[in-house]
């Protein structure tokens, strides 16, 4: 049975909504963090599997689609220095940038220097990659440097003053 993290209350009352919100946001954050260890679960039940058994077994296991797998294993495996980096950057975007096709020095200067990688678009990253890949820009470019100075909304977990430590199933 799961907790809610604000278990009071009438739940229908309308004066429960930021509550709500809070519960939700910091259970998207839970599911963020989860998709590291997940992806590192998965890699290590890689290397468990024979050749050619893994995507069969984790589809069974699992009922997901081989890309998910994918970007599950993906995200730890480019990310197994950075764990962090998994709780700022919008998963869309981490699927994007750990992708096998995405320049790896391009990765390696973002994750390095972006301090405010969340704030970036699928489009965006997308349209960077082409462009770079193209030899259009560079990691010196106006463009990467927009995205990583790119200026952060105020966090949501200090909007919402969320103690994410009172998030936990039982």
């Amino acid at each position: 049975r799961t907790r809610r993290l604000n278990d009071f209350g009438d739940r229908k009352d309308p004066k429960q909504l930021p509550m709500i919100i809070d519960e939700i946001v910091v259970r998207l954050f839970n599911v963020k963090r989860e998709s590291f260890y997940i992806g590192r679960a998965l890699t290590e039940m890689k290397e468990l599997c024979a050749h050619g058994e893994f995507s069969q077994k984790a589809k069974e296991a699992f009922g997901l689609r081989s890309s998910t797998i994918n970007n599950f294993m993906n995200v730890y495996t480019a990310c197994m220095n950075q764990p962090e980096l998994v709780e700022t950057i919008k998963p869309s975007v981490l699927y994007k940038i750990t992708s096998p096709g995405f320049p790896k020095d391009l990765r390696k200067h973002l994750f390095t220097n972006g301090n405010h990688l969340k704030e970036i678009t699928v489009k965006e990253i997308r349209d960077v990659c082409e462009r770079y890949k193209a030899g259009e820009i560079d990691e010196n470019s106006e463009e990467i440097k927009a995205l990583i100075n790119y200026q952060a909304k105020s966090d949501q977990f200090d909007a919402h003053q969320i103690d994410i430590v009172e998030c936990f199933s039982v």
